[in-house]
């Protein structure tokens, strides 16, 4: 029997492959859970055109991770936490990871499953607007910072 993977669970505004947990997952140990929660698009008034971006923003990334070799999850449920829950059922998988999730609701989600039946770690990654603030700054010479070059990652 072969050992079970790795999960990293990726949360809708995190599809990008070079940041968070993403960054180091190999095809050959980790699986992708990608979780389209009906209860989340239900949970806020989006505009149409927002909605239909965001779950197929999401759906291209699965099938992109796809064609770079990883085992995609690509999940729609009722709520994050059935979805996550199923997905733990169906694979056990050895270890969870989780970028830390921009949305207070989600961070708290993943506070709560920490602990349950499998561990979930969350890997600490400060939102966008804060990384380009903390980028080394030089130092002038009366020892003030001068302004930051940034640039959007």
């Amino acid at each position: 029997m072969a050992k079970p993977l790795a999960t990293i669970w990726v949360f809708g505004d995190q599809l990008n492959r070079k940041i968070g947990a993403l960054a180091t997952a190999k095809p050959e140990t980790h699986r992708i859970l990608i979780i389209e929660s009906a209860g989340k698009i239900a949970s806020r008034p989006w505009h149409v055109q927002r909605a239909h971006f965001l779950i197929t923003s999401m759906r291209r990334f699965a099938l992109e991770l796809e064609q770079t070799g990883f085992k995609v999850d690509y999940r729609k449920s009722a709520t994050m936490r059935k979805g996550f829950k199923e997905h733990v059922a169906k694979f056990s998988p050895s270890q969870i990871s989780a970028t830390e999730p921009n949305s207070y609701t989600a961070r708290q989600l993943v506070t709560s499953l920490k602990g349950a039946d499998r561990q979930v770690e969350s890997i600490s990654l400060p939102p966008r607007r804060l990384r380009k603030v903390c980028r080394r700054q030089k130092v002038n010479q009366n020892g003030g910072l001068l302004p930051l070059a940034t640039k959007t990652l």
